[in-house]
């Protein structure tokens, strides 16, 4: 009816509002999926910030930890197949081919954290070590096959500079 009509027409009004990313005009989330998704889209870049961070000189460890180190715990809406966040704004179900676009795009997180621990735990190794050298080079394949990824998609609150 109408009333029903005038609290959608509010709702879509002050929507993107709420969604709080510059730029964003028109666009709403019409599900938790795909707020989740957007959420991961911003937790990619922190994730790998604070990885590459973690290991950038030798001088950033102060005793056992290194300065800047993942949290103890990190809370993400969901993971994704592979144990990967899906970043992109596609809905259904993974295709067999991503494609040209970003729709179906994941980030290595578990990868990512396996990467970190493996750094932490070899970083005393000495270069022969072949075990460490093998653990760095099969963490650093698996996260190559989806690394970070930033697009411009303001129609689905993507930005390839923001927040920064």
């Amino acid at each position: 009816g109408l009333v029903s009509s005038i609290v959608m027409s509010q709702y879509l009004d002050n929507c993107p509002k709420g969604v709080n990313i510059p730029g964003v005009a028109n666009w709403c989330p019409s599900s938790l999926l795909e707020i989740g998704q957007l959420s991961s889209y911003y937790d990619q870049i922190a994730i790998e910030e604070a990885f590459l961070a973690s290991f950038m000189s030798p001088d950033l460890y102060a005793g056992d930890t290194p300065k800047a180190a993942f949290p103890n715990a990190l809370y993400l809406d969901s993971l994704d197949v592979g144990g990967t966040l899906r970043t992109g704004s596609g809905l259904a179900d993974l295709p067999n081919e991503e494609g040209e676009s970003h729709a179906y795009s994941r980030y290595a997180y578990v990868d990512t954290v396996i990467a970190y621990n493996a750094e932490l735990a070899c970083r005393d190794a000495s270069d022969g070590n072949n075990s460490c050298r093998e653990l760095r080079r099969l963490v650093a394949q698996r996260r190559q096959r989806f690394p970070i990824q930033r697009w411009e998609d303001l129609e689905h609150g993507r930005h390839i500079d923001w927040p920064h």
